[in-house]
């Protein structure tokens, strides 16, 4: 697989620059409250170390994680994964749980039903409510699992707290017992007990132990993006449209006609909704409404049927947005709209010999400013309007615009928002496929990763950043960045934080809020908002769609006790310190990490793996106490007992996937962020080898290997689809 070595040494600032909107708002939704202190270790002062507030009710010394994600709030059944018992599964009968073969009665399966919840004991892993007695939660008692209703003491809320982990057979889910480590909830002839392998009660039988305790997690309300896109571009109509027109109102109060950038976050809403007929009708009214001359130029107004000091970042906005109805309809009215509000963006550009030098003003008022959210989507529509004319000066533009970003090498954090970054992500790869050079695809990889880094929590995956301030650019970037390079990973990424704005964001009036991260909050009652939502859910609609991205091997953390303004997962792989950069990750800025069983990590105090070492086999809430806060430079990732380990490029370079003994079909490795026909090379151990498949269901040409070796010799680089592995026969 194709990897250009070209690091953007810059990830991109915003509203800090100058007196662009919402910049004072950034830090309080990016990041969670931490508070600064200054520590001494052996004696030397270590600067000042953030450590954010530890959860209130969580135990001294523990460290609980879940490493598989659940869905919260969503309901799910769980099926044996034991051979010759596949049939059955899960359930609670008289209090006790069981597992069973289910007909058709709707009793049984509500009782085979549990609603997934944060752990009542630690909100890092999960609680399993009973769907039909929803006082009542599925947890241990003398070994015996049952369910029970919860009387409020530390004692039962640690019972009834599980951790997922990977399968210990290898797929599916184990769920450990919270207050009992290494203890797991198995099934032995037909009863469910916590169980421990080898251990003195006769369910800790060693024999099927892997099986018995390795369950099948399914959700019973899948992820439609399509579906949700539909049901919130429904409810805008309902709330906001205007009657006898096709605009909207600003507010749920249906007061006063739509300000503009709302109005132009609808219209990508319903492009990408599919509704092009009605997103032609409404074009064309914006245009009566809004189009108005000042002096001596053409642009949309702020506000709808006057005419004032007009923003040159919500005109360009708007100009990509005619420039994807064009595409849609190769109606040539729509790209000279798009030509003619450009040209009035362009005209806020800085001369390259001014004070300020270079960059895109905010509004025509603003005479002194830089502002990324102007400069960054006119770059795009630069780019767009050149690819529909092949006109020189728009490629001309759309470059000098972006390279004038990258050179200012601006970065990301508080005070920097996620939509300019995305919308930046977006020019790379359209600069990619205008030109072919990789070094654009590698900027646009970069700009995804720190994204993901800075704005995407890593234990829920929510996003962490507003809606109209990050949300659904940040989707349309991610699902370019899939269409151009088909990492299923990016998919996963939006499928994640869609997922739980879904499940958490939703309220009871079918409006979702403006952070994404907000959990019960009611909806936010204007069209900006929910034009937001409704774009991403429409956009991700348009692809196969993805699951939440698993748990990476190994995550790291700014500050201690796993916050801060950046958090990195990592798979498997040697991370030089412009690896670490590559990921949104300054040098010599880690103070936590979380270690998946049966990793470890070793952490470097030099780049390129040199100087001091410490390896890491756990979680370390703050590394402080090792005297290894913010010194680490580099780093490797491994499995401590890998079977095999495949690569997507040939020589074992990064990343790596550690494939435990199984089946893997092409959506399995799609879950596990392996999208098919990119692997190049492998690793087994002793013992063990691979079966490689051309068909993503064992299906077509095959191959087995159980060497080290690059697979473009043996004709199989880029080709697997679905993978076997297992134990090599006794000779």
């Amino acid at each position: 697989m194709r990897q250009a070595k070209v690091l953007l040494t810059t990830l991109l600032a915003s509203v800090a620059m100058t007196r662009c909107g919402g910049a004072n708002e950034t830090a309080d939704v990016a990041t969670a409250s931490t508070r600064t202190v200054s520590v001494r270790v052996n004696g030397v002062g270590t600067g000042p170390v953030h450590v954010a507030p530890a959860s209130a009710d969580a135990p001294p010394g523990k460290a609980a994680l879940s490493w598989v994600p659940l869905r919260l709030n969503a309901y799910y059944s769980f099926g044996v994964t034991t051979p010759n018992y596949t049939n059955r599964v899960l359930r609670h009968y008289e209090s006790l749980a069981r597992t069973d073969v289910l007909g058709t009665s709707p009793v049984e399966k509500a009782d085979s039903s549990f609603r997934v919840v944060p752990g009542l004991a630690d909100s890092g892993c999960y609680s399993l409510q009973s769907q039909n007695y929803p006082e009542k939660y599925l947890r241990h008692a003398s070994s015996r699992v049952r369910i029970d209703s919860r009387d409020n003491t530390r004692g039962f809320d640690e019972d009834a707290t599980w951790c997922t982990r990977p399968g210990l057979s290898g797929q599916g889910v184990s769920l450990e017992s919270y207050n009992f480590p290494g203890r797991y909830m198995r099934h032995a002839n037909s009863e469910v007990w916590l169980a421990q392998r080898g251990g003195p009660l006769p369910s800790d039988t060693e024999y099927s132990f892997n099986d018995d305790a390795t369950w099948k997690a399914i959700s019973q309300a899948g992820s439609d993006f399509r579906a949700w896109g539909e049901e919130t571009l429904s409810k805008i109509e309902q709330d906001f449209r205007k009657p006898g027109s096709n605009l909207y109102f600003e507010g749920a109060d249906r007061q006063s006609t739509a300000f503009h950038w709302g109005a132009g976050v609808q219209l990508h809403a319903l492009i990408a909704g599919g509704k092009t007929q009605q997103a032609e009708a409404y074009a064309n009214e914006m245009h009566q409404a809004y189009w108005c001359n000042t002096k001596g130029r053409w642009a949309y107004n702020a506000v709808a049927y006057s005419c004032g000091d007009r923003y040159y970042d919500d005109n360009a906005w708007v100009a990509k947005a005619l420039m994807e109805l064009h595409q849609k309809t190769n109606n040539a009215t729509y790209l000279n709209r798009a030509k003619e509000v450009l040209a009035f963006s362009m005209s806020g550009e800085n001369s390259a010999g001014s004070n300020p030098n270079g960059g895109i003003r905010w509004h025509e008022g603003d005479t002194g400013g830089q502002c990324l959210c102007a400069t960054a989507p006119t770059a795009v529509a630069n780019l767009m309007v050149y690819r529909a004319t092949g006109t020189q000066q728009y490629l001309n533009d759309g470059l000098r615009l972006y390279n004038w970003v990258k050179a200012n090498r601006f970065g990301y954090g508080p005070g920097y928002r996620g939509y300019e970054n995305a919308v930046m992500t977006q020019a790379a790869i359209l600069l990619f496929r205008i030109t072919g050079n990789y070094a654009y695809l590698e900027d646009a990889r970069h700009l995804a990763l720190a994204m993901e880094s800075t704005y995407i929590d890593w234990q829920t995956h929510a996003l962490k950043e507003t809606g109209q301030w990050g949300g659904h650019d940040m989707t349309n970037a991610y699902v370019d960045l899939y269409e151009t390079d088909g990492d299923i990973n990016w998919l996963n990424i939006v499928a994640g934080y869609l997922q739980f704005l879904r499940d958490n964001g939703k309220d009871a009036n079918g409006r979702y809020p403006e952070v994404w991260s907000d959990v019960g909050k009611p909806g936010n009652p204007f069209l900006l908002y929910q034009a937001s939502a409704a774009r991403a859910f429409a956009r991700m609609g348009n692809t196969r769609g993805g699951t939440a991205k698993l748990r990476d091997p190994v995550a790291v953390f700014q500050d201690c006790n796993y916050s801060g303004i950046w958090g990195a997962g990592f798979l498997m792989g040697r991370y030089t310190l412009s690896d670490l950069l590559f990921h949104g990750i300054t040098g010599k800025d880690i103070s936590s990490v979380r270690v998946q069983p049966g990793y470890k990590v070793t952490f470097y105090e030099n780049d390129n793996f040199g100087g001091a070492s410490l390896v890491k086999t756990a979680d370390d809430g703050c590394l402080v106490g090792a005297g290894w806060n913010d010194r680490v430079s580099s780093m490797v990732v491994e499995a401590v007992s890998p079977t095999v380990v495949v690569y997507k490029d040939c020589n074992f370079t990064n990343p790596g996937f550690n494939l435990p003994v199984g089946s893997y079909n092409e959506d399995t490795l799609r879950t596990l962020g392996l999208s098919p026909d990119v692997l190049s090379s492998l690793q087994a151990a002793d013992g063990y080898e691979a079966v490689l498949y051309d068909g993503g269901q064992f299906d077509q040409a095959s191959y087995t290997t159980g060497t080290t070796s690059c697979l473009v010799g043996a004709g199989w680089n880029d080709k697997a689809a679905s993978i076997v592995i297992r134990k090599k026969a006794s000779p």
